[in-house]
């Protein structure tokens, strides 16, 4: 979406749209559950504990670790540590109100976030969120045993045409799969919830479908049985 250069931006997607078909996304389906049940877990630890239920922040948990099964065959570990991981969450959301600001005093950001040396420094909000993604594509590279996962077809897309896709582009295009994958689906999640629990009646219907929906599968397992 940044290139400028019509020519360069559709090499840039040939690299990397294999990665996003959902036929190779929906191999990951069975960790994506693995994620989810883990998240109704905690849910219940809490529960059972008497704690309020922060949605917003285990949404955004169980974005970053599915975004991290889908693209390098293994979770970040949100949700199993019940915690931030690198702060990546909390710079995410200071970065967030900061583009909001300096989209309207385009001066703030070039004597700020927009100059150059803060990049290089590693200075940037960003940079929380490009540290934890450097570890996993080091990690995914290591891992013989891993599907094919998002990161499985960006090397081979590398190894096939490396005059075009280099180091520097797959670290760029992980870091905004997480980036901008994690921050939607935690986004729709809490924007779901939260209409969903201020409308009694469709959470009522919503509860009887899945209630109908348990039923018929306990009575298909007895059958076969």
């Amino acid at each position: 979406m940044s290139e400028v250069n019509p020519k360069r931006r559709v090499e840039r997607a040939k690299n990397v749209a294999a990665g996003y078909t959902l036929s190779s996304i929906i191999k990951s389906e069975p960790q994506i559950n693995d994620s989810i049940e883990l998240l109704e877990k905690r849910l219940d630890e809490l529960s059972q504990a008497g704690q309020p239920v922060e949605f917003d922040r285990w949404f955004n948990y169980l974005a970053f670790d599915v975004i991290g099964e889908v693209t390098f065959s293994r979770a970040f570990g949100f949700l199993e540590t019940a915690s931030d991981i690198g702060g990546s969450i909390a710079n995410s959301r200071a970065l967030t109100l900061y583009v909001a600001i300096a989209g309207f005093f385009l001066t703030l950001h070039d004597a700020t976030l927009g100059n150059p040396w803060m990049g290089k420094l590693g200075l940037t909000p960003s940079q929380h969120i490009f540290d934890t993604v450097s570890r996993a594509v080091a990690s995914r590279k290591k891992n013989t045993e891993a599907r094919t996962d998002m990161m499985e077809h960006w090397m081979q897309a590398q190894a096939a045409h490396p005059e075009r896709f280099g180091e520097t582009e797959i670290q760029a295009v992980a870091s905004a799969t997480v980036g901008a994958g994690a921050d939607t689906v935690s986004a729709t999640l809490q924007a779901f919830w939260y209409y969903l629990l201020r409308s009694p009646e469709d959470l009522a219907r919503v509860r009887a479908e899945i209630d109908r929906s348990e039923e018929r599968r306990v009575g298909k397992e007895c059958l076969c049985s």
